[in-house]
C-alpha cells in the first residue's frame, strides 16, 4: 500500500496522470493506521480482485465514509504491466 496515494477527495474529472477516481467500498479502522478497501468508479465487477487496498493514517480515515468518492495516484515507477 505505500506505492499508492489518496491524492484528493474529488467530485469531478481528475486530470492528474496516474490519478483516477475510486468509491471507497470498506474501511477497517485500528489505532494507528485503517485499511480502506477501494474501487475504480468505471469497473463494474464486484469480484475482489478488482478492489484496491490500502493503508491511511487513521485520522485521515476519519473523514471518509462507505461510498465517498476519492482519487488516488500510482507513481508510474511502481505500476507493474500484465500481459496475455
Amino acid at each position: 500500500s505505500h506505492c499508492v496515494r489518496l491524492f484528493k477527495q474529488t467530485w469531478g474529472e481528475n486530470t492528474e496522470e496516474n490519478t483516477f477516481p475510486c468509491r471507497v467500498l470498506r474501511i477497517v479502522r485500528d489505532l494507528f493506521f485503517s485499511i480502506l478497501s477501494l474501487q475504480a468508479v468505471d469497473t463494474t465487477s464486484e469480484h475482489d480482485f478488482s478492489h484496491i487496498r490500502m493503508e491511511i493514517p487513521t485520522p485521515e480515515a476519519q473523514k471518509l465514509r462507505i461510498g465517498d468518492i476519492v482519487s488516488i495516484k500510482i507513481e508510474p515507477e511502481n505500476i507493474m504491466l500484465l500481459r496475455k
